[in-house]
C-alpha cells in the first residue's frame, strides 16, 4: 500500500511552529475568505469589462483576443513549475524553524527562472510571429494583433517571475494579508482593459493594461510579503536542494502543461478550428458557469496550505476530515452553481452582450459539467500536491490531455463548438476519477475499501443529487426569460435558495451536515 512520502513526515518545530488550532482555524477562513474575494472581484470586473471590450473590439478581435492571451498563458509555464513547487515547498514547512532552508528554495526558484529566461523570450518572439497564421483576422488587423502578442508574451514570460512574492504568502498561509490592497490592485488592473477600449487603443492598449496590471499587483504583493514575513529573502541553495527542488519543478511544470490544457485549450481548439467569431460566442457562454465556480474554487484550495501543514505533522485522521468536508462544499457549491447556470444562462447572455451570442442549452449543459468537473479535478489534484504525490498524477494528467486535445479535434469537425464541449466533459471526467481514487489511497494507506472518512458515499448522492436538479433545471431554463436584471436577480436568489435547500438535504448525510456546521462555526470563531 502507498504510504504518505518522506517529505510528509512529521517536522521538528521551534519557535516559529507550533501554530495553535485556533490559529490554524483563524488563518484557513481567512484564507477562504481572500480567495473568494479576488475571484469576487476579478468576475465583478469582467462582468463590467466584458461588454466594453466586445463592442469596443468587434466579435473578430475579441474571439482573436481570448485565443492569444490563452495561447500565451503557456509561456507562464516557463520557471518549470518552480514557483508551485516553491509554494508546497513552504506549505511543508510552515512549522519549521530553519529560515535558512526556506531562503534558499527561493533561491532556486530564481535560479530556475533565469536558466528558463531565454527560451520563453525565444517563445514569445515565435508567438508573434504566428499569430496572424493562426488566427483568421483582417489583414488591418494583423499589425495591430502582432504588437498585441508581444505585450501579452512578456506579461506571461514576467508573470512567474513577478507572481513569487504571492507563491510565498500562499505556501505560508498567509495569503489574506493586504487584503484590501490586492482587491484594488486586481480591480484596478482588470477595469484598465476597457479603459484602454474607450480610449481607442484598440488591441495593444487592452494588452498594455494587462502587462501594467501585472506590475502593479507584483508591487503590491512584495510590499505586503516584506511586512508579513520577516525572514524573506534569498540564499543561495546546496546542490541537494537544487536537485530536489529540480524533480519537483519539473513534475509541477508537466502538471502545469495539463491543467492549462484542460483547463483553456477548448478556446484555443475552437478559435483556431472554428473561427474567432465563434470562439466568442463560445467564451461569453463559458463565461457564467466558470464564473461562479472561479470563487468556489478559490475558496477550496485556499485553505489547503493548511492540509500540507497537518500532513507535514503526520496527523492524517485530521487531514482526512479536512479533505472530506472541504470536497464536500465543492460538491454543494458546485451542484447550486451548476443549477443557476442552466437555469439562467440564456436570460443572462441575452441582457448582458445579446441574445446572439446564446450557444443554445446542449452546449450551455456540457459548459455546466466541463466547469463544475473542473472544480472538483483542481481541488483533488491539489490535495495530491499537498500529500507530494506527483508521479502518477502527472504521468495520468498528461495521458488525459492528449487524449482530450485529440477527442476535441476529431469532433470539432462534425459536431462543432458542442464536440469540444463533449471532450472536455470526458477527459475531465476520467483525469478526476483517477485523482479521487488517488486521494483516497494516499489518505487512507493501509486501511480497507470504504474506511472511515471515505468519499465514495458522498460522490454517489452527490451525483444523484446533480442528476435530478440538473434535470429540472434545464426543463426550468427554457421557460425563464427575465426581462430585467432585477428580474434576473429574484430569478437567481429564488433559484439558489431552493436549489442550495434541496443539495444541503440530499446531497450530503446528516452526519457530514454536523460537521460542516461546526467547522464553519469554528472558522468564524477564529
Amino acid at each position: 500500500m502507498n504510504q504518505l512520502p518522506a517529505a510528509a513526515l512529521p517536522l521538528k518545530h521551534g519557535a516559529v511552529g507550533g501554530t495553535a488550532p485556533e490559529s490554524r482555524s483563524r488563518r484557513a477562513g481567512l484564507a477562504v475568505l481572500t480567495g473568494v474575494g479576488q475571484q469576487a472581484v476579478r468576475l465583478l470586473v469582467q462582468t463590467l469589462a466584458t461588454p466594453v471590450l466586445v463592442a469596443g473590439l468587434g466579435p473578430e478581435l475579441y474571439g482573436a483576443w481570448r485565443a492569444l492571451a490563452e495561447s500565451s498563458a503557456y509561456l507562464a509555464l516557463g520557471d518549470v513549475g518552480g514557483s508551485t513547487a516553491l509554494r508546497w515547498t513552504l506549505a511543508q514547512r510552515q512549522g519549521s524553524s530553519d529560515l535558512p532552508q526556506k531562503r534558499r528554495a527561493i533561491g532556486a526558484v530564481l535560479l530556475f527562472w533565469v536558466r528558463a529566461a531565454p527560451v520563453v523570450l525565444v517563445a514569445a518572439a515565435g508567438l508573434v510571429y504566428f499569430a496572424p497564421r493562426l488566427l483568421a483576422v483582417g489583414a488591418e488587423h494583423r499589425l495591430a494583433l502582432q504588437v498585441a502578442a508581444g505585450l501579452t508574451g512578456l506579461h506571461f514570460a514576467l508573470s512567474n517571475l513577478l507572481g513569487l512574492p504571492a507563491a510565498i504568502l500562499r505556501g505560508s498561509n498567509l495569503q489574506h494579508r493586504g487584503l484590501a490592497a490586492n482587491l484594488l490592485t486586481t480591480g484596478l488592473a482588470g477595469l484598465a482593459s476597457a479603459g484602454a477600449v474607450m480610449l481607442g487603443l484598440g488591441l495593444p492598449g487592452v494588452a498594455g493594461a494587462q502587462l501594467l496590471g501585472l506590475l502593479t499587483m507584483a508591487a503590491t504583493r512584495l510590499w505586503v510579503a516584506r511586512r508579513a514575513l520577516p525572514w524573506l529573502g534569498v540564499e543561495r541553495p546546496r546542490p541537494t536542494e537544487t536537485r530536489q527542488m529540480t524533480r519537483d519543478s519539473l513534475l509541477h511544470f508537466l502538471w502545469l502543461l495539463v491543467n492549462q490544457a484542460l483547463s483553456a485549450g477548448d478556446l484555443i481548439l475552437v478559435g483556431v478550428l472554428l473561427s474567432p467569431s465563434v470562439l466568442t460566442s463560445y467564451a461569453l457562454g463559458r463565461f457564467l458557469v466558470t464564473g461562479m465556480h472561479g470563487p468556489l474554487s478559490a475558496a477550496l484550495v485556499a485553505a489547503l496550505p493548511g492540509l500540507a501543514d497537518l500532513l507535514g505533522r503526520g496527523r492524517l485522521h485530521q487531514a482526512r476530515q479536512v479533505h472530506r468536508q472541504g470536497l464536500a462544499l465543492g460538491l454543494l457549491g458546485g451542484m447550486v452553481t451548476a443549477v443557476l447556470a442552466l437555469t439562467l444562462s440564456s436570460s443572462f447572455l441575452g441582457l448582458w452582450v445579446g441574445p446572439e451570442h446564446d450557444v443554445g442549452l446542449a452546449t450551455t449543459a456540457g459548459l455546466t459539467l466541463s466547469s463544475l468537473l473542473g472544480v472538483l479535478l483542481r481541488y483533488e489534484a491539489t490535495v495530491v500536491d499537498a500529500t507530494c504525490s506527483l508521479r502518477a498524477k502527472t504521468a495520468a494528467g498528461l495521458l488525459s490531455a492528449l487524449a482530450t486535445v485529440s477527442l476535441g479535434v476529431a469532433l470539432s469537425g462534425p459536431l462543432g463548438a458542442l464536440g469540444v464541449v463533449l471532450a472536455w466533459v470526458l477527459g475531465r471526467a476520467g483525469l478526476t476519477l483517477f485523482l479521487v481514487l488517488r486521494v483516497e489511497r494516499q489518505l487512507h494507506p493501509g486501511t480497507a475499501t470504504g474506511s472511515e472518512g471515505s468519499g465514495r458515499g458522498l460522490w454517489l448522492r452527490a451525483g444523484l443529487c446533480l442528476v435530478a436538479l440538473g434535470s429540472a433545471a434545464i426543463a426550468l431554463g427554457g421557460r425563464i426569460q427575465a426581462t430585467s436584471w432585477l428580474e434576473l436577480a429574484a430569478w437567481a436568489l429564488g433559484v439558489g435558495l431552493a436549489a442550495g435547500g434541496l443539495c444541503w438535504l440530499l446531497g450530503l448525510d446528516r452526519e457530514l451536515r454536523g460537521a460542516l456546521v461546526a467547522r464553519v462555526g469554528q472558522a468564524l470563531r477564529g
